[in-house]
């Protein structure tokens, strides 16, 4: 009596019971409940355990995709986990007799890419002729990931552009521009389907709304993740995959106030999908905040079975080992793994990063490159490729030529044009940089973004130290372009810029610009730094605009005593007896003087400087006959 829903909930939970208790008679029970609930991957795991024998698997994969062509990959990915090895899985199809059935090609060319062989699965999925519009989709989307990765960006765009329009044909576009790390046209695609679905389409608008929730996430637009994410779940809830999705929100939340909807989460995974991925992310990340390795490193090895592309449990799982020194056993574990899923660039990117951590650059850079040599579309791996050989190798030549290739790659969008502007900015091509910098949306700047380019200004900043004359005012030109532009940078790009600017020459007038975009920061912040930045005016020889800056800043805040020391010194050295004035006002509007001179005994102290001294100078500057009060009050 229970509606079609809980029957699903209900069936996953105890599947793997059912399986261990009657494998016959609970392999035509599961195949039914996946015919019907195809994304219930405890129920998939426990198919697949149930089975006899690998004949009877890969004829329980061909029947599952037959009937939903969209998941094959899904079906696939927990096929390969259960017999241990993508070439293992590959070896068993091809040996069959030849089947050309189109639900069976499309199997083979997943198995095939899985297997590091991406041509022979180009050729699989080439040989598919089929009136199925779900098979068609299914192919066409597969087909433009392997191009991608193969470097043939063009033809795979080309390949997701011209398919049909309808609703099954975007959904799986939807995953096919999500494989080539498009998220923004992927989430567009997504929610163009969802128009065109009928409510009765549960499977397909669910999967439709996990695909915008993933890439909205990705996007940033956290509020847009979660309604999507809670619709799938709403419509499939024995599906991990946007539980997981709403739990990584809530878990990446920060101080955010959301602990609520993190444990409602917890609790509707706890009913849905008892051993899912949710509760063991859940008590992996417990397990590790209470130091808890052992049991870590158990969990994160039992998700790793049936989630074997997981990047974040694998690199959790390598930092547990080598924080108790087992460094040994990570590498190992990941050349085994490597060795089991060769087309998997988790394990080639944490492999290296095992042979990094033993100074083993050279092995790290012949590894990486041999991978990128197979799939020369991984921008993962190329990306790592490019950090190893700026450092430690100093290779610079060559990752920049790695990283314009590998953005060349990519469709057009937000952060391929904040990554171009960091690759100009790198190679000291500042005019290039501020050129693509004006094409910057500053108005829909989201935190990604200033992130970013605050990074961008300060790794610029730095660049100064190191030029000369018009390259170091270029860098800065640069610099404090992009602050104006985007205000809300960091702190401490604003800093390093003010400070750097008076360094190198930079006009007062452009550096007291500078210093009026720190309106919005802490007083608490700006003493110290803006303090350097004056010291070095006055020590470039510039002491008139050291002291010019020095007023603005103290009138517009109280710095504290050391400050007002800093700019009475400045104005009794190079000011004029109004410069004098100005400081004394400056103290008398907060304080008196005898009250500030008081205050100001450790300052002096640690500047080895007598207080008395200095009022001697003060009164001495102002030079007035014997019935001017001011003097006399001094």
């Amino acid at each position: 009596g229970l509606p079609e829903n809980r029957r699903a909930v209900v069936s996953g939970s105890f599947s793997r019971a059912l399986a261990a208790a009657d494998p016959d008679g609970a392999t035509d029970i599961l195949l039914t409940h996946l015919l019907a609930a195809p994304t219930d991957n405890e129920s998939l795991i426990a198919l697949y355990d149930a089975a006899d024998n690998d004949q009877q698997r890969l004829a329980l994969v061909d029947r599952l995709a037959t009937a939903h062509p969209l998941h094959t990959s899904r079906f696939v990915r927990y096929l390969i986990a259960d017999a241990g090895s993508a070439n293992t899985v590959a070896a068993l199809l091809l040996a069959q007799p030849p089947d050309e059935s189109p639900a069976h090609q499309l199997v083979l060319a997943e198995v095939l890419d899985a297997a590091a062989r991406p041509r022979d699965a180009l050729d699989a999925l080439n040989a598919i002729t089929s009136d199925d519009n779900a098979i068609d989709a299914a192919a066409t989307a597969a087909r433009a990931g392997i191009l991608f990765r193969l470097g043939r960006s063009e033809d795979a765009r080309t390949a997701l552009t011209t398919s049909p329009d309808d609703a099954e044909h975007l959904v799986a576009a939807a995953a096919g521009w999500e494989s080539m790390l498009d998220a923004g046209r992927a989430w567009r695609v997504a929610t163009d389907a969802l128009t065109r679905l009928a409510p009765a389409d549960l499977d397909l608008r669910a999967e439709a709304h996990r695909r915008a929730g993933a890439n909205a996430r990705r996007l940033h637009h956290t509020d847009e993740a979660i309604q999507q994410n809670e619709a799938a779940a709403l419509l499939t809830p024995w599906a991990e995959e946007p539980l997981i999705g709403l739990f990584s929100i809530y878990a990446e939340s920060g101080d955010r106030p959301d602990e609520a909807q993190r444990i409602d989460i917890i609790r509707r995974a706890r009913e849905a999908v008892p051993d899912g991925r949710v509760i063991q992310s859940f008590r992996i990340r417990e397990a590790v905040s209470r130091r808890q390795f052992d049991i870590a490193e158990r969990l994160l090895l039992q998700l790793l079975r049936t989630s074997p592309h997981d990047l974040e449990a694998v690199a959790t799982l390598r930092q547990i080992w080598l924080t108790a020194g087992d460094a040994d056993v990570a590498e190992q574990w990941l050349r085994d793994q490597h060795q089991r899923f060769p087309a998997e660039s988790v394990y080639v990117i944490e492999l290296a990063n095992v042979l990094l951590d033993n100074k083993q650059e050279t092995d790290a850079v012949t590894l990486l490159d041999g991978w990128m040599k197979s799939f020369p579309g991984s921008p993962d791996v190329s990306r790592r490729l490019e950090q190893v050989l700026r450092d430690p190798l100093r290779n610079t030549e060559r990752a920049d030529e790695l990283a314009w290739k590998r953005i060349e790659m990519l469709p057009p969008g937000p952060d391929v044009l904040l990554e171009k502007i960091q690759l100009f900015a790198g190679s000291g091509r500042f005019t290039e940089a501020r050129r693509l910098l004006d094409t910057v949306d500053a108005d829909s700047a989201d935190d990604n973004t200033i992130a970013r380019l605050g990074t961008i200004v300060m790794e610029s900043a730095r660049k100064v130290t190191m030029g000369v004359g018009d390259s170091r005012l270029e860098i800065l030109d640069f610099c404090m372009a992009t602050l104006e532009r985007f205000p809300q940078l960091p702190l401490n790009a604003h800093l390093v810029t003010v400070v750097l600017a008076c360094r190198a020459g930079v006009p007062i007038e452009e550096i007291v610009q500078a210093v009026d975009r720190l309106e919005r920061f802490d007083t608490e912040s700006l003493g110290r730094p803006l303090g350097e930045a004056i010291n070095e005016l006055a020590n470039a020889g510039r002491a008139h605009d050291a002291l010019t800056l020095a007023a603005i800043v103290a009138r517009e805040r109280d710095f504290g005593s050391e400050f007002t020391i800093r700019w009475m010194l400045l104005a009794l050295s190079d000011g004029t007896r109004d410069d004098v004035d100005d400081v004394l006002r400056a103290i008398e509007s907060r304080t008196t003087l005898e009250q500030f001179f008081r205050d100001s005994g450790t300052v002096f102290a640690r500047a080895d400087y007598d207080p008395a001294d200095l009022v001697l100078n003060v009164a001495q500057r102002f030079n007035a006959p014997a019935d001017d009060q001011r003097a006399i009050d001094l």
